[in-house]
């Protein structure tokens, strides 16, 4: 069976929970206010398309690739990137919910976080050198076994990281996030 390819397509205001999205290769896409709540995506292909306020909480995504794709103002609850294909997984995700998702074992310097919620996310084994998380709440978020060399945590909060559990060569933090890197410690950092 041969995939479609849709390209430079425009999906606006779908449920894609009631009508399947078909099986193929979206490139140059965009997707606006579409639902995708517990919708089955898997085996598919999204490269170079946007998704602004879409709802893709607990998405099945299993092999699916996600390559130079663009979230924003997107809820994503519950999302195992890890079950898609993660080699060149790269995105953006601006003002998006993203709590209890999984990056595990992901290389993810490619993708940027932008003023996103991410409590619960796990991110364990996950390769974040370089990336930046700029004004993202990390909220018991998981961070072992990962490199964070050159991350930026400077305008993130919420976060607990144990130093000793990840790499963080020139990895840089506000001093207000001090108190997130000596937790394990059961230090406290006072105002």
């Amino acid at each position: 069976m041969i995939a479609s390819r849709t390209e430079d397509r425009k999906f606006i205001g779908l449920d894609f929970t009631k009508e399947p999205l078909p099986t193929g290769h979206f490139e140059r896409c965009s997707f606006a206010r579409c639902s995708f709540t517990r919708a089955d995506i898997a085996a598919r292909t999204f490269l170079d398309c946007a998704f602004e306020t879409c709802e893709l909480s607990m998405a099945r995504i299993t092999r699916t690739s996600i390559r130079e794709c663009a979230f924003r103002h997107c809820k994503l609850l519950g999302v195992s990137f890890d079950h898609g294909q993660t080699n060149l997984f790269s995105a953006d995700f601006t003002d998006c919910i993203m709590d209890s998702c999984s990056f595990q074992g992901i290389a993810l310097q490619r993708t940027h976080f932008m003023g996103c919620r991410m409590h619960a996310a796990d991110f364990t084994r996950a390769d974040l050198g370089g990336v930046a998380f700029e004004r993202c709440d990390l909220t018991d978020a998981v961070f072992e076994g990962c490199d964070l060399q050159r991350s930026d945590f400077r305008t993130a909060h919420g976060f607990v990281i144990d130093p000793e559990q990840n790499r963080m060569k020139g990895a840089r933090f506000a001093l207000d996030g001090l108190p997130g890197l000596l937790a394990r410690h059961g230090l406290q950092v006072d105002h």
